[in-house]
């Protein structure tokens, strides 16, 4: 079958095509309540809690997504705060951060990696670099960047941390999360996804113009990327094995490719314009149209593990 598809055919997918498009040139999201920084927190120092009130926190809009090896519950960072699905069964709000995370990823059991923005906290800046939670996201410490990055997107691949960094549309790599190399200028991207193998090839949603997406793929560790002619516009991906990577289209529909990004066939659909992704070869999770989603057939079949608020 072949990957070309065109999704510009009804007005519907144009204009949202459009509006993910215009919030990449964008670069920026709306940070609630947060001032212009406190030169008292640096590296190392804990961020603090919000001071809302936990128990008027509703989830909505995610922006990532993962399953903690430590307890197995699946948990997605969203507009306001990290939130866990306990069991299989029931949406709870961890800790008191009611921050607005959005690029999330899991690193290991109870380590989290995390950027956004502050949610009702005096003295820290409007752009929380990135932060770390070593106990399942109870607490969350800085790490780099604060007041320099909003990372959009992060991947961690081994020692390495991947993250777009919305304030200056930079491709950035870090191999102790401290120090980064700015690896793309002016790159508008969606999001990005690395070779588990090698980390030589990257894949990344970028937009081409305000009314398309575009593949984006780089094969010397992201120091340049070449356009995928004829892929489907995909927003978000899945590249768990080196043989076996997952796109998830504006419309939904699932892709996979089995050489490193080159190619895709469709496997299935998830109904809905994807808001996160994650999952390994055993399992995809995603989060589009208002449900947490799970596959455990390579993205054929999709089964509902909860629901949520969209914005």
């Amino acid at each position: 079958m072949s990957s070309r598809r065109n999704f510009q055919g009804t007005t519907a997918s144009r204009l949202f095509v459009a509006c993910i498009a215009c919030a990449i040139v964008l670069s920026g999201c709306s940070s609630p309540s947060s001032s212009d920084g406190d030169a008292s927190i640096g590296a190392g120092d804990r961020i603090p809690a919000s001071s809302a009130d936990p128990k008027n926190a509703s989830m909505s809009h995610a922006h990532g997504i993962g399953r903690n090896p430590a307890d197995g519950d699946v948990y997605v960072a969203t507009h306001h705060g990290l939130w866990r699905l306990r069991d299989g069964d029931s949406l709870e709000l961890v800790g008191r951060h009611l921050h607005d995370f959005m690029g999330f990823s899991v690193v290991g059991p109870d380590h989290f990696v995390a950027s956004g923005h502050p949610n009702s906290v005096d003295g820290l800046p409007p752009h929380l670099g990135l932060i770390e939670s070593k106990d399942g996201g109870t607490s969350w410490t800085s790490r780099s960047l604060l007041g320099e990055a909003d990372f959009h997107a992060l991947r961690v691949v081994g020692d390495t941390t991947y993250g777009w960094n919305s304030q200056d549309s930079a491709l950035m790599v870090s191999t102790d999360r401290r120090a980064w190399k700015t690896l793309v200028d002016g790159a508008m991207m969606l999001d990005v996804a690395v070779d588990p193998a090698t980390g030589e090839t990257l894949l990344a949603s970028s937009a081409k113009d305000q009314t398309t997406l575009e593949l984006r793929r780089s094969t010397d560790s992201g120091r340049s990327f070449t356009t995928v002619e004829d892929a489907p516009q995909l927003m978000r991906f899945v590249w768990p094995e080196p043989e076996q990577a997952w796109g998830f289209g504006v419309d939904g529909t699932v892709w996979m490719s089995d050489d490193t990004g080159s190619s895709w066939k469709r496997v299935g659909s998830v109904k809905a314009p994807p808001d996160a992704a994650s999952g390994d070869a055993d399992e995809l999770i995603v989060a589009a149209g208002g449900k947490l989603l799970a596959s455990t057939d390579a993205g054929r079949s999709w089964d509902e593990l909860a629901s949520y608020e969209e914005p």
